[in-house]
Order: C-alpha cells, then sequence, then structure tokens
C-alpha cells in the first residue's frame, strides 16, 4: 500500500493499470501556490515556468489556462523541487506552483506568493493506494490501514503540535512547518464522491490532450468508490 496525489497517481494508470485508490486522506486548495519572481509583476508577463511532472505541471496549466494564457505559449522547465526557488531567483525561470516549503522558502529568497491553487478553483488530494490483485486476499489488512489513518487524521486535526513533534521526531521536518501545513490541509478519511470524480475526469483530460499518454486513463476502474463503507467502520 501507498499513498500518492491524485494527479500524480492518474498520470500512472496507463503503466499502471492494477492500481486501486480506496480513499482520500487529506484534500486541500491552499497548500500549493503560486510563486512569481520579484520581477515579473504580472501571470502575462511570465515566459518560463519550473514545474516537477504530476500535480506542479497540471496546476501550473491550470493557472495559465485562469489568466487566459495559453500554456504553449509558457516554456515549462522540468527541476527538481528543492531547485526551483534558487532557480526563479537567479532568473532561469518566471514562476511556479508547488507545496510547501517550497512557496515559503521563495519568500525567503524575496520572491512573491501570488495565490494559491483553491483560489483558481484547482484542489489536490492524496489517496491510500493498494492494487487489485493484491487487495483480493488481503482487505482485512487494508481496511486496519485506513482506520489507523482516520485516527491519525482526527489527533492531527485535535493537537497539531503533538502532530508536529511525531513528525520532527520520525522524519526531523521543522515543526513550525508541519503546524502551518495541519492549517492549510483538511486531514479526514472519506470515500470519493461524484464531484471528486469530475475533478479526476478533468485530470484525465490533461493528459490525453497534452500528450503526455497515449490514452486517457480509466478513473472509473481505479477509484473504488464506496470501498470505505463497505469494508471499515470508519465512516459508519
Amino acid at each position: 500500500m501507498a499513498g500518492n496525489s491524485d494527479a500524480t497517481t492518474i498520470g500512472l494508470l496507463g503503466q499502471n493499470p492494477d492500481l486501486r485508490s480506496l480513499l482520500v486522506y487529506e484534500d486541500s486548495g491552499r497548500y500549493l501556490k503560486v510563486v512569481l519572481a520579484p520581477d515579473v509583476k504580472s501571470p502575462s508577463e511570465i515566459r518560463k515556468m519550473a514545474v516537477v511532472p504530476g500535480l506542479s505541471e497540471l496546476a501550473a496549466t491550470r493557472f495559465l489556462e485562469s489568466k487566459g494564457i495559453k500554456p504553449g505559449s509558457v516554456e515549462f522547465v522540468t527541476a527538481d523541487p528543492a531547485e526551483i526557488p534558487a532557480l526563479t531567483k537567479k532568473g532561469d525561470v518566471d514562476a511556479y506552483v508547488l507545496w510547501e516549503p517550497w512557496p515559503a522558502k521563495g519568500a525567503e529568497l524575496g520572491l512573491r506568493i501570488q495565490e494559491t491553487t483553491g483560489d483558481y478553483g484547482l484542489s489536490y488530494q492524496h489517496w491510500l493506494l493498494s492494487t487489485s490483485s493484491w487487495l483480493k486476499d488481503h482487505k482485512d489488512v487494508a481496511a486496519k490501514v485506513a482506520a489507523a489513518l482516520a485516527e491519525a487524521a482526527r489527533k492531527t486535526e485535535s493537537d497539531p503540535q503533538a502532530a508536529a513533534q511525531a513528525t520532527q521526531d520520525a522524519a526531523k521536518i521543522p515543526t513550525a512547518q508541519t503546524v502551518n501545513a495541519v492549517k492549510e490541509i483538511d486531514f479526514a478519511v472519506r470515500d470519493f464522491t461524484a464531484e471528486d470524480l469530475k475533478g479526476y475526469e478533468d485530470t484525465a483530460r490533461f493528459y490525453s490532450d497534452t500528450g503526455k499518454l497515449k490514452a486517457r486513463p480509466d478513473v472509473t476502474r481505479a477509484v473504488q468508490r464506496g470501498w470505505l463503507s463497505d469494508n471499515t467502520e470508519v465512516s459508519r
């Protein structure tokens, strides 16, 4: 089992048709932010954007579209997230859309946070993932993982400071970074909704329309609507 964002996972479905998404455990339109170089006064001045394949590239594309800018008129430069704030500061690129802490790191370098993805109608989610072959014989294990995630989400929302300390102990991430993340991300375990599916289909179209995948990803097969309520007590 694993966790990954909806946008990145949908991009992997063509190569991994056995992937199955069981539930959502985090959701946010505030955690990813648009960051502009200091000399870029308006989105219309953007000529190059740094992106990470998957969620970042989708978010950058939708940002440009929201401003009436054709994505094809802007060059996308693929880079590692940790490199992107410095590349923008140097003037190698004009903007980026990334998750924290990279917007905050950019602000420390004098870059400008323009808006969040939610400001132009884009949210991201994290899915709990498995494969259909593994899940067939391990539903009880998956249900226990779902229950543990639900408990962790409740504790995170109720006591962000404790969650931050646990994260620092386990992963050496500064507590302030985690506390801020909890403010911007909604942690909760839930089933998929019809509205979710509309967003996923839009993402699937992004991959096929841009030619990144030869065939449109089969979101309906991958997303297991009702799995949580059918297999656990979490949503009851």
